[in-house]
């Protein structure tokens, strides 16, 4: 009797495709679970955007950075600067408006009054999380989530 001394190509082939077939079933699950993970991320940089306007709010009586008069809602206010505008696929934080591998990017709109805000992350067009739908907070700490990508937010989109 001979003893073997490797394998044979019909292992080496079943083998191969038993490979194939997890990684086929397990890459769909992975990038669930990134948009997912993003998604989570972007909550995160709202709801720490939201401490930074309430923080500006303390201090300025209103969610505007005040003109000249010291008075909010006198139309030379301005809208206070963020302190990051755009999330990283990585998780990171960025000052710049648009950068490589953003997928999110945060804008922040403040009511005539000064008294009211609405912050909102939309995904880049350009990542995987596109479809992911929108992320809105406001002052009054609802949060919205476009789950179905239609660029409202509609009855049952409200929370995360």
């Amino acid at each position: 009797m001979r003893k073997q001394l490797g394998v044979s190509l019909l292992e080496l082939v079943v083998a191969m495709a038993i490979v194939g077939i997890l990684a086929s079933i397990a890459y769909p699950s992975y990038q669930r679970y990134l948009v997912k993970s993003r998604r989570a991320d972007a909550q995160g940089a709202l709801l720490e955007l939201a401490g930074f306007l309430e923080r500006s709010y303390t201090v300025n009586g209103c969610y505007f950075d005040k003109g000249d008069d010291g008075i909010c809602g006198n139309g030379d206010d301005s809208t206070p600067n963020l302190p990051f505008v755009s999330l990283l696929a990585n998780g990171s934080r960025s000052m710049e408006a648009f950068p490589a591998n953003m997928s999110y990017a945060f804008t922040l709109e403040v009511g005539f009054s000064g008294n009211t805000y609405t912050l909102s992350a939309t995904p880049s067009p350009d990542s995987s999380q596109a479809s992911d739908g929108a992320l809105r907070v406001d002052q009054a700490g609802r949060k919205f989530w476009d789950k179905d990508n239609s660029g409202d937010f509609d009855e049952g989109e409200n929370g995360w």
